[in-house]
């Protein structure tokens, strides 16, 4: 059986002010609060993982031995968002913008509107 004995840790201000009143409602201490909110946060967090997955896998599974173009509208997206999240995660695995920046050549890329823009080594930006 683990420890139950409490470990110090640092917690910002406005967090333990938050875990202050909670507690007092609650019945708890502010550290039993804190730790309560930690489980129901680590089980809110694990439930979206498990989520992801079988998003990824149903997508995956509605791919296999199909066309793109025979899956329904719903399907496709589901289909697109599965293949942005895994774009998303090879290009954050990559440092091709870093090597490029190094290099002192600019970096295109979309910015969070959706613009393409290009970063040139002086640190100018612009629209393209």
């Amino acid at each position: 059986m683990g420890s139950t004995a409490a470990t110090p840790t640092r917690v910002n201000k406005d967090v333990y002010a938050a875990a202050k009143v909670a507690a007092s409602l609650t019945g708890r201490t502010v550290a039993e609060q804190l730790s309560h909110w930690a489980k129901v946060g680590s089980e809110v967090e694990a439930i979206a993982l498990l989520e992801l997955r079988h998003r990824r896998r149903t997508a995956q599974d509605l791919l296999a031995g199909r066309d793109y173009d025979s899956l329904s509208s719903d399907e496709q997206a589901l289909v697109r968002t599965a293949w942005d999240e895994q774009m998303d995660e090879r290009l954050a695995s990559t440092g091709i913008a870093a090597d490029k920046r190094a290099a002192g050549q600019p970096v295109i890329i979309l910015d969070e509107d959706g613009n393409v823009v290009r970063h040139l080594p002086d640190g100018t930006v612009e629209q393209l």
